[in-house]
């Protein structure tokens, strides 16, 4: 390697090797609905008549909060004014592909300018040096790289068809039951449900309360702390395994904290974005912050089930709080929600069947996970000439035997060479 990077290998500006441009902007009005796909600044906006672009290209975001991503766009697209695409691609030294994955490697964060509204001239963009690898290499290394990015493709798309079902299934079995089960329904203040189901508010089947914080004030209650502490940003996760925060025996003992068994839920109380109405299963025993409810299921309601049935209720349990204070919910609130009640034995076969499915994503989730967190190294030795590929004529490509891919996370990465 001389300068930083391989034998053979060199560095040119990004102007050497094509034409940055912005093309001018369609109104949203101009837009059709079937034609020739339009990318703006963060991927596909919709259709129009035409296409500027004959051959898969790149589109660069050039202004606001996403300034700076990449994008790869397919043939025959039209690329609008608020991205900037590299046009004239030098084919003879270049493979589109490459430099798609060398600009995301590198990242344009440097030629940012502005604050208030960021974004990328195009007289930065076209002094951008770039490291090119010989043309054989440089397909060589996109064909593996864009390997891996079918196999995330591929399981994403597994993960979106998994929740389309699960969706499906929510609808039916949360409020007509399991199937063939039930002939007859009944209207009820909550929608039709089956005859055998009941309409009861939360307090009735469950115990209803606050968690709180103690004062971060006192060092005593946080350092070296053993005892999980969760704020609402935790409910992300949906079923929380871990913590981030610990918080001593004696916050517990002093302070009005509770230490909730596993299999609480927990509902996020304020928050204008997604979060408020958001439920999570507790997966351990933990305490919580003020901005969380938590519901305590006596032994008539399933934890699963009611982690299910609140998550399908998203929208409806969000919106109980508009009215009150800045739309929060409250235990108030929370208390007096009514659910619909099963008997328990259909209540813990629905929540089975949601459990798998449950399963399956999380599978699907850990292999795409894997797959991301492959690219990422390949990415990372690849673009820089640390492993060097071997051409192997017509065939496909194969690192060399400077590193041997391994398995991650249980799951192996996809074969590059037949």
């Amino acid at each position: 390697m001389s300068k930083g990077i391989p034998e053979g290998w060199v560095k040119v500006r990004l102007g050497e090797i094509c034409s940055p441009k912005q093309w001018p902007t369609i109104p949203q009005s101009k837009f059709i609905n079937d034609g020739y796909p339009v990318f703006g600044a963060n991927g596909q906006i919709g259709y129009y008549h035409t296409y500027n672009h004959e051959d898969e290209t790149i589109a660069i975001t050039c202004r606001g909060a996403t300034c700076g991503n990449v994008c790869l766009t397919p043939p025959k697209v039209y690329i609008t004014g608020n991205a900037m695409s590299l046009d004239n691609i030098d084919g003879e030294n270049v493979n589109v592909r490459f430099l798609y994955y060398q600009l995301n490697h590198d990242g344009l964060r440097k030629i940012i300018s502005g604050s208030a509204q960021p974004q990328i001239i195009q007289s930065d963009l076209i002094n951008t040096l770039i490291t090119l690898a010989s043309l054989p290499e440089q397909r060589k290394i996109a064909a593996i790289l864009s390997s891996v990015d079918d196999a995330i493709e591929k399981t994403k798309a597994v993960i979106e068809q998994t929740k389309v079902v699960k969706k499906g299934l929510m609808q039916k079995l949360l409020t007509r039951g399991i199937p063939g089960r039930h002939k007859k329904f009944k209207k009820t203040p909550i929608g039709e449900i089956p005859e055998e189901w009941e309409v009861v508010k939360l307090r009735e089947v469950s115990k209803v309360g606050n968690g709180s914080t103690p004062s971060k004030k006192r060092a005593d209650y946080w350092e070296n702390g053993t005892i999980p502490w969760l704020s609402t940003g935790k409910v992300n996760d949906r079923i929380i395994k871990v913590a981030d925060t610990f918080i001593t025996k004696k916050a517990l003992a002093e302070c009005s904290v509770s230490l909730l068994p596993k299999g609480t839920i927990l509902v996020a109380m304020i928050g204008q974005g997604k979060t408020r109405g958001m439920v999570a299963y507790l997966d351990i025993r933990a305490c919580v912050n003020q901005n969380f409810a938590y519901i305590k299921p006596t032994d008539r309601l399933d934890s699963w089930f009611l982690f299910h049935l609140l998550d399908f209720q998203y929208k409806i349990l969000r919106n109980s709080g508009r009215g009150s204070n800045q739309d929060a919910l409250n235990g108030a609130i929370i208390k007096l929600y009514k659910v619909p009640l099963p008997p328990l034995t259909e209540q813990m076969e629905i929540a089975t069947i949601f459990k798998q499915i449950e399963k399956r994503l999380f599978i699907e989730e850990s292999i795409m996970n894997s797959f991301e967190f492959i690219k990422t190294a390949l990415m990372q030795v690849l673009l820089t000439g640390e492993l060097m590929v071997k051409t192997l004529g017509r065939g496909d490509p194969a690192p060399t035997n400077r590193c041997t891919p391994v398995a991650v996370g249980g799951v192996s990465p996809p074969s590059f060479a037949h």
